[in-house]
C-alpha cells in the first residue's frame, strides 16, 4: 500500500478521502487491527470474502473514481479463490478495479480461465501507471473536437521555392528566409562566406550584435568558440571575427565553419527551444523546452503531432516541468504566452505543410514578457528534395 500510494503521488493521482458511511461499513466485518481509511489495510488475515466487501464498498463511494485491490497472499491463501470472488463486483462496477497479485507463475497462467477478473499487475507501480494513461485517454476524448488553424499571412510559395529540390541543411540565410515566409518573429541576419566580409555587414545588421560560425558539420558551435555576443560596433566585430577563428582552429573545427553570420542581439529573455522531426511512420512531430545551451542536460522537453490545435500549443508550453519559470520567479516577469502559441502554431503548419522538411531546430527562442517581441535568434532546417 505505501509502494502505491508513493506511485499515485508521483504519477499525479490523489488517494480518495473515503465517507464516513464506507469507513463504518468497513468497520463491520474488518478486524479492529484494520485501517479503514484509504489506503485499507485489511491485515494479512484478510480472506476473499473480506477483499470482496472491501471492494464493493469502496467502489460505492462517489469521491472514488477507480479502486487497487493489493494482495501479497500467504501460503495457504488461494488467489484464484480471490479472483473468483472479486470477479463479479468487477462485471457490476462502473468505475475501473487494478489488481496487484503477487503469486506464483502458475497463477497467471490459470486466472485467464475466470470472467471478468480485473487487469492484473505484479507491482503498484505499474497498475498505478495504467490507471494514469486511462485517466488521460478519458480526459483528451472528451475534449470537443478542434481543427488546426491555418494562417492567410503565410507565404507558402515563398516557402516552397526556398525548399525546392533541395537537400541536406539550408544556409541560415535561406532558413530564416522560411521562417519569414510563415511570418515567424526573427531578429535582423546578414551572412558571408569570407570572414572579411563580416565587419561591414554588421552595420546592416545594428548594434549590439551577436557573431556565429555555421556549418553543416558545426553543431555545437558555441562549445568551439563559434559564438561572440553583445559586439558594440564594426572594430569590435572585427576583433571577434579574428579571435573566433583562432578558437576555431584550435578545435580543429575552422574547416567546419563554412558561413559566418551577424545578427542583431535580442534583448535577454527565457531561451526555449521549438523543434520538428518528420517521423517515418507518424509523420511531423513538433517539440516544445527549455532552450540554450543546456537543452541536452535539462531534457525538459514535451511533443505533440503537427499541426497543432491552439489547446495542443498551450498544452505543451504548461506541460514541461520548467513551466514555472515561464510564470516568472524571484520577481521576474512572466513570459508572453500568447505569442509562444503563435510561434508555436506557425511553425507546426509550417512542418505540415511541407513535407521536404526532415527536420528543424529554433535554438534558442527569446521568450520577452507581454509588450516584448518573442524572437527566433537561431535555426536550422533539414530538407530532402
Amino acid at each position: 500500500a505505501i509502494m502505491a500510494t508513493d506511485a499515485a503521488e508521483s504519477n499525479g493521482v490523489k488517494l480518495a478521502q473515503l465517507s464516513e458511511r464506507v469507513e463504518a461499513t468497513l468497520r463491520t466485518f474488518l478486524p479492529p487491527e484494520a485501517s479503514c481509511r484509504n489506503p485499507v489495510d485489511m491485515i494479512a488475515s484478510a480472506s476473499p470474502e473480506n477483499y470482496e466487501r472491501t471492494l464493493r464498498a469502496v467502489l460505492d463511494d462517489p469521491a472514488v473514481d477507480a479502486a487497487m485491490l493489493i494482495s501479497v497472499p500467504p501460503v495457504a491463501f488461494d488467489s484464484m479463490d480471490l479472483m473468483r470472488r472479486v470477479s463479479g463486483v468487477c462485471a457490476a462496477a462502473t468505475k475501473p478495479v487494478y489488481a496487484v497479485v503477487m503469486a506464483p507463475d502458475a497463477f497467471y497462467d490459470e486466472v485467464h480461465a475466470i470472467a471478468n477478473h480485473p487487469p492484473i499487475y505484479r507491482f503498484p507501480e505499474n497498475a498505478m501507471r495504467a490507471f494514469r494513461d486511462a485517466a488521460r485517454y478519458a480526459e483528451w476524448k472528451a475534449k470537443p473536437a478542434e481543427d488546426a488553424p491555418t494562417f492567410g499571412d503565410v507565404d507558402q510559395m515563398r516557402a516552397a521555392s526556398i525548399l525546392g529540390g533541395r537537400d541536406g541543411w539550408l544556409e541560415p540565410e535561406d532558413a530564416f528566409a522560411l521562417l519569414e515566409a510563415y511570418r515567424l518573429p526573427t531578429a535582423p541576419v546578414r551572412t558571408a562566406s569570407d570572414p572579411d566580409d563580416v565587419p561591414a555587414l554588421s552595420r546592416a545588421t545594428g548594434y549590439p550584435c551577436v557573431l556565429k560560425a555555421t556549418g553543416s558539420r558545426l553543431v555545437h558551435k558555441s562549445d568551439v568558440g563559434g559564438v561572440a555576443l553583445n559586439l558594440r560596433d564594426e572594430s569590435e566585430v572585427a576583433a571577434a571575427v579574428k579571435t573566433m577563428l583562432a578558437k576555431l582552429a584550435a578545435a580543429g573545427k575552422r574547416d567546419d565553419a563554412e558561413r559566418f553570420v551577424v545578427q542583431r542581439q535580442a534583448p535577454a529573455g527565457r531561451e526555449l527551444l521549438i523543434g520538428g522531426v518528420r517521423d517515418p511512420k507518424i509523420g511531423p512531430v513538433l517539440a516544445f523546452g527549455l532552450g540554450g545551451k543546456y537543452v541536452e542536460v535539462l531534457k525538459d522537453v514535451v511533443f505533440r503531432l503537427a499541426p497543432l490545435t491552439r489547446s495542443d500549443a498551450v498544452a505543451m508550453i504548461s506541460g514541461i516541468r520548467g513551466a514555472a519559470l515561464l510564470d516568472g520567479v524571484r520577481g521576474e516577469p512572466a513570459v508572453d504566452k500568447e505569442a509562444l502559441v503563435e510561434l508555436l502554431l506557425r511553425t507546426g503548419r509550417l512542418l505540415a505543410d511541407h513535407p521536404s522538411i526532415l527536420e528543424l531546430d529554433l535554438n534558442p527562442v527569446i521568450a520577452q514578457p507581454r509588450g516584448g517581441r518573442t524572437l527566433v535568434v537561431d535555426v536550422r532546417v533539414r530538407v530532402a528534395s
